[in-house]
């Protein structure tokens, strides 16, 4: 075994580690992986011929998706870092804690719990031992971005429709996070108590780690099964799904990834009936009921996406896709809830008309006839 491997330990025999699971440790597996083919995109316009390839790679052609497993373990005496990070006793890093992402997308959030030597062995900045808090049950509902609207919804609510499924002997210490307003309020309402000890350095007797629900940040991992554990952590609060208002969802108050010429789409948007909303401070019922009224969702690429779970199956979602952002994101979160997927592939502006904000990040364009064919397609 590989030096770097040593310091890793899998749940699930991911990447052929050595196993994390105990002699009193327990398994119990929901789904299991599944092979599905995800259906190209309904249309897509305005590819050019420098992206034609991407693009079809992204979003024109049928692709084959293998989800990860989804379980949960219930592991005895380990420790919990700050960030959520998962060791054994003997100190070796539980693989499927960081595995959804990876490490180096999250470095900040990670770096109070793990370090990495030359050799590329992971260590834990384990504490003293009484700086440790010793918990007799706690439930891991944790993931790297979980501060990020997307993954809150995408890879929190999951785990926490995973959690209706448990039973617990005992009142256990829920970690999750709930830095942010909406996950605060919705983890509120759905009366999800969030531990005070998240966020600190815990050794627990036992821990119930709940699957993570992407490996390595790949969306074709995600199962479909995910979907259907969001609708059951969501049940208690949805509002009736139906309507036929059509939203588009404006980012010209974000500070990333605006649309430079929203100005010259707006009169196609009112020419098929779209509402034009900025919704960054519309608390979370509010956006719940919103899209639940929804029969279509036009956005630019970000967060506000995600708020197609909340739309009814049969929903039709447009993305304006940022050049620089030829991800398959959205198409696949659309695939797996059943609604229908239409892309517009943005074009750049000049590097003097938008900041620079990192990759990926910068403002783009909409050609306004390619949005008009796109929208022509679904509305005739």
């Amino acid at each position: 075994m590989p030096e770097a491997s040593r310091s890793l330990a899998s749940l699930t025999g991911q990447r052929g580690l050595q196993p994390a699971l105990g002699a009193s440790d327990l398994l119990w597996t929901f789904a299991e992986p599944e092979t599905w083919l995800v259906p190209a995109a309904d249309s897509v316009f305005g590819e050019s011929d420098r992206n034609y390839l991407q693009v079809c790679r992204a979003f024109k052609t049928t692709r084959r998706a293998t989800s990860v497993r989804v379980f949960a373990a219930v592991l005895k005496d380990v420790f919990v870092s700050p960030s959520g990070v998962v060791f054994r006793k003997d100190g070796s890093l539980i693989y499927e804690s960081v595995a959804p992402w990876q490490i180096e997308n999250f470095v900040g959030q990670f770096a109070q719990s793990i370090s990495r030597r030359a050799d590329g062995v992971y260590e834990s900045r384990l504490p003293a031992p009484d700086a440790l808090i010793r918990v007799p049950l706690a439930v891991h509902v944790r993931e790297g971005g979980e501060i990020g609207y997307f993954h809150f919804i995408n890879s929190i609510l999951p785990r926490i429709g995973l959690l209706r499924r448990i039973t617990t002997p005992d009142r256990p210490e829920i970690l999750v996070s709930q830095r942010q307003p909406f996950a605060r309020d919705l983890l509120q309402d759905l009366d999800v108590e969030a531990s005070e000890l998240t966020g600190h350095w815990l050794q627990a007797d036992t821990l119930v780690y709940l699957s993570p629900f992407t490996f390595q940040g790949d969306h074709f991992t995600r199962p479909r099964f995910g979907s259907q554990l969001i609708r059951e952590a969501l049940q208690p609060v949805m509002p009736p799904r139906g309507g036929a208002r059509r939203i588009y969802l404006s980012r010209s108050d974000a500070s990333v990834r605006r649309l430079a010429n929203e100005d010259e789409i707006s009169p196609i948007l009112e020419e098929f009936g779209f509402e034009t909303l900025a919704i960054d401070s519309m608390p979370i019922r509010g956006q719940m009921q919103l899209f639940a009224e929804a029969s279509h969702l036009l956005s630019v690429h970000g967060t506000g996406l995600s708020n197609m779970i909340f739309m009814p199956e049969d929903a039709t979602i447009t993305q304006i896709v940022s050049p620089s952002r030829l991800w398959p994101t959205f198409r696949m979160l659309a695939a797996r809830h059943n609604q229908r997927y239409h892309a517009v592939i943005g074009t750049p502006v000049a590097s003097s008309d938008t900041s620079t904000r990192g990759e990926g990040n910068e403002d783009f364009c909409c050609d306004p006839q390619m949005l008009r064919m796109s929208l022509r397609q679904v509305y005739g």
